[in-house]
């Protein structure tokens, strides 16, 4: 069992999908002259912004190019549109090939996957620092690269436009959060497409918008009962907060299982990595993001990691979990078929 969920990326290639690229320019469609089997990164119009600031003002943001990479399922079709999860890297960015194993996954199981890469997009590399990392690029650049996607996304032929949902990792998965915000999904989206569903993988907390109306939007999110960056009580906080707004939340609690279960390392504590679930964050109407530990208020990458710093404590526990992968995949294909079924079957 646990073998045919490990796919890898050049099996789910070989057996089941093809990618299909489109060009960097905003008029440009998606093609289908690429062979089954051939993938390519590709570029798609998106906007860089500062900090939330600049996200909700529009101040200071402008047009870039963002990168991802669109798998479909062979059966893909005009006539037979699929399903599909645009997938959202962590704050450790797309190089664990954690993201295409989950690609891959879908694939098999008839769902299309987007991978968006918000770092390498924007020039950052593997080896640069993980706070550096962060101080140039987080939630508002990831919010506008994931909403661009959905945009492109609802273009293509072979898509079903009411099946788009959208999923992510810790850092990816907060983000994902944050997207069934109506407030930040306006400000983030030049359409007024949302996402169908939100699937958070192991999500810190640690932040949510002042106004909490939400988009309507069904939310599975999936958390480790072991995971030290996502406190329960904390959770739960945010979980209500997003159902008063008028989300619908089903959270899943996994036991024994820490941050990161879908990696490929096994479990251990990794006691120099910041832990920000100490942190209190709130994005005001104005875009600057209140601090409630510390009072700080920020208006970019830079300083809100900075303020950061203040709040932050060090280390937990991350590693693979064999029993979570699998349940965490059952789940998500379950929020996929209940939540964004197949009006054909």
């Amino acid at each position: 069992m646990i073998g045919k969920l490990k796919l890898s990326f050049f099996m789910a290639i070989a057996l089941t999908c093809f990618a299909i690229f489109v060009g960097c320019q905003p008029n440009n469609r998606f093609t289908t002259t690429l062979k089954a089997g051939d993938t390519r990164i590709f570029r798609f119009p998106t906007r860089n912004v500062e900090g939330f600031r600049d996200l909700m003002t529009g101040d200071n943001a402008y047009d870039a190019k963002g990168l991802g990479t669109l798998y479909l399922p062979s059966k893909a079709s005009q006539k037979n549109k699929v399903a599909v999860m645009v997938i959202l890297h962590g704050s450790g960015g797309e190089w664990s090939g954690r993201e295409v194993d989950q690609a891959g996954f879908l694939v098999q199981h008839g769902i299309g996957a987007f991978i968006v890469d918000t770092f390498v997009s924007r020039g950052l590399k593997k080896k640069d620092k993980y706070i550096q990392r962060l101080m140039k690029v987080n939630f508002p650049d990831q919010l506008t690269d994931a909403f661009a996607a959905l945009e492109i996304l609802h273009t293509h032929p072979f898509v079903d436009s009411n099946r788009i949902g959208v999923m992510g990792y810790s850092m990816g998965g907060t983000t994902t959060i944050l997207a069934a915000f109506e407030e930040i999904a306006q400000n983030s989206s030049r359409s007024k497409i949302r996402f169908a569903l939100h699937v958070p993988f192991y999500a810190p907390c640690i932040i949510q918008p002042e106004n909490g109306k939400g988009t309507g939007a069904t939310i599975v999110g999936l958390w480790g009962e072991e995971d030290e960056t996502t406190p329960r009580s904390r959770c739960e906080e945010l979980i209500k907060y997003l159902q008063d707004g008028g989300n619908s939340v089903k959270a899943i609690w996994f036991p024994g299982a820490a941050h990161g279960w879908n990696g490929k390392k096994p479990m251990r504590l990794y006691e120099n990595v910041p832990n920000f679930s100490a942190c209190r964050f709130t994005i005001l109407s104005d875009g600057s993001v209140f601090e409630a530990v510390t009072g700080m208020t920020s208006i970019t990458d830079k300083k809100f990691i900075e303020n950061s710093e203040h709040c932050v404590g060090f280390g937990y526990t991350i590693g693979r979990h064999d029993e979570t992968y699998i349940k965490a995949n059952r789940a998500l294909l379950t929020g996929i078929e209940k939540f964004m079924p197949n009006p054909k079957k």
